[in-house]
């Protein structure tokens, strides 16, 4: 996947800005408040239809105006090039696979929200998000470590959202009947409704709550046994990573427990019927619903590899050091289960990081986007700070962006 033209207007601190990216690395180079951070987040929001700063659209938009829009171009490829064995060929034929996608975001405040993919207008963010995948890295990326259990939840749902075109629709299906129970409880709660209405939302939250618990099961199965390996080369084999899903439906166990995936839909489905049943009055009490998918965890543990070596929560017990490199395991883990599962590189955002990489860290960290052909967008405030903190293959080619006040100026 390669990003290859971005148009912003209206955005943060961009009025009018249209640029190309014909280059694998692009170095954004400026002084602090000047708009590096800006694009990289306007490279995101065409991804995901958020800020990875704010919840609020209105922030995004130009102060002089009640509006953007944003508009990428992008190449990808239109096979998984991870089923073909004869990469020569995929080379050779490379134009015949790929084709270029133009996607659209605009906003109108205070809450219209449009996304186009090839100039139609899609009804539904679900058929949007997933057609340009990115992984964003920057120090805030600390919050999957040390952050709350939503801020997981976030992390691993908009990871399955760009490799399955269905998880979302299922994920806004499951949060509609969620709020509409909710607001049912606090009725039964004044005596206004019966328990008896509850059923059909029940019955909703056990249809969409399975398939929810069970994808994101099987998507950090998979993280974790790509960032273990990278885990492993960061530490030098001196620990193991290991991501410990905590669903409140059930535990892992009893989710992996069966190869029989309708047998376990039903037993799991039966499961949370159950859960819903015996909370059923201090939900009332409370006025929300106390057992779902909106309450799963996943935890972050490491174990030394030594004999007798315990697993320990990298929250709880795990150094500084020991967090950046866990949250670096995981972004390269990112990266490498959305190429294997859709055949095409995620554009890769490095905000701010230079100096949280060392020089093992480095060579991983980009060695590893060389090999899988990563489009890579970096900031740096000095380029001189990017030249000395990698090795001079990494460094040898790039294109250098120069920001200021939000504007392109080299």
């Amino acid at each position: 996947m390669w990003l290859n033209h971005l148009t912003l207007r209206n955005f943060r601190n961009y009025i009018d800005l249209e640029v190309q990216f014909p280059d694998s690395v692009n170095l954004l180079v400026g002084s602090n408040a000047q708009g590096k951070t800006n694009l990289l987040e306007a490279i995101y929001f065409t991804s995901t239809a958020k800020s990875h700063r704010t919840n609020s659209d209105r922030e995004l938009v130009h102060h002089d105006s009640d509006w953007f829009f944003l508009q990428a171009k992008i190449s990808v490829n239109l096979i998984n090039d991870s089923s073909i064995k004869d990469k020569s060929t995929l080379q050779k034929n490379q134009a015949a696979v790929q084709e270029e996608l133009t996607v659209e975001a605009s906003y109108q405040a205070p809450t219209q929200k449009r996304f186009k993919l090839n100039g139609y207008l899609l009804p539904r963010l679900s058929e949007w998000v997933g057609q340009f995948q990115v992984v964003f890295f920057s120090p805030e990326s600390l919050i999957l470590v040390k952050g709350s259990p939503g801020d997981r939840r976030r992390f691993l749902d908009q990871l399955i959202c760009q490799v399955n075109p269905f998880y979302l629709n299922q994920l806004q299906r499951y949060q509609s009947s969620l709020r509409q129970r909710n607001e049912l409880l606090k009725q039964i709660r004044q005596q206004q409704q019966s328990t008896d209405l509850l059923k059909v939302w029940d019955e909703l939250l056990v249809e969409d709550g399975v398939y929810i618990t069970q994808t994101r099961a099987s998507v950090l199965r998979q993280l974790q046994k790509f960032s273990q390996d990278y885990h492993s080369q960061l530490t030098q084999s001196t620990e193991t990573l290991y991501i410990c899903y905590c669903p409140s439906l059930e535990s892992e166990s009893e989710i992996e427990k069966t190869d029989d995936q309708s047998r376990n839909h039903l037993c799991l489905g039966d499961h949370f019927r159950l859960k819903l049943q015996k909370s059923l009055s201090s939900d009332i009490v409370y006025g929300s619903t106390s057992v779902g998918p909106h309450r799963d965890e996943f935890k972050l543990l490491i174990q030394p590899t030594t004999l007798g070596g315990t697993k320990r929560e990298v929250k709880l017990y795990g150094s500084q050091g020991q967090q950046r490199t866990v949250v670096l395991s995981l972004k390269l883990g990112e990266v490498e289960l959305i190429h294997n599962q859709t055949g095409n590189s995620p554009v890769v955002l490095l905000d701010d990081v230079l100096s949280e990489l060392d020089d093992i860290r480095s060579r991983l960290l980009f060695g590893t986007f060389q090999k899988l052909g990563t489009q890579t967008f970096i900031t740096a405030t000095k380029e001189e700070d990017w030249v000395s903190s990698l090795p001079a293959k990494f460094s040898r080619h790039y294109r250098r962006i120069v920001v200021e006040q939000g504007k392109i100026v080299a």
